[in-house]
């Protein structure tokens, strides 16, 4: 949940799931996004459990269709550190960072060889947006 890539397309904002040159591949979860020219994803038989994964819908598009593309981060200001947003819940907020340093300051558990994560009260942090514009070649 660190940082996601969105797409204004036809009247909506899409998921970007890659940018490859100037294609485009948008991600919906909305089924009537298939009368705009989305394909449901169709899973591979090697897959555990598809028939609780999520019903998804594609197109790929050319960038100059698009009206905006940009990236959204979300971070976490917990006590005097900044760290990632990791997921959230109604109560708690994950939050995570590759600095060792800060994850002893703040007791939190390595999970990974080079990152630690740490579950806190959502009331004890604030949580900030930040958008940055990426550049559509038109």
């Amino acid at each position: 949940m660190t940082s996601s890539i969105f797409a204004q397309f036809d009247g909506g904002i899409y998921r970007v799931s890659s940018i490859k040159d100037n294609i485009v591949r948008l991600v919906s979860d909305n089924e009537q996004d298939i009368k705009k020219g989305f394909v449901e994803k169709v899973y591979p038989d090697i897959y555990l459990n598809k028939d609780s994964l999520p019903r998804l819908f594609i197109k790929e598009v050319d960038k100059t269709s698009l009206i905006e593309l940009y990236k959204i981060t979300w971070k976490v200001i917990y006590k005097n550190g900044i760290f990632e947003l990791i997921n959230e819940n109604k109560q708690d907020v994950i939050i995570g960072t590759s600095n060792a340093k800060l994850a002893r300051i703040y007791k939190m558990d390595r999970v990974d060889k080079y990152y630690y994560e740490k579950q806190v009260p959502k009331n004890e942090v604030k949580i900030i947006k930040e958008r940055k514009d990426l550049l559509l070649q038109k």
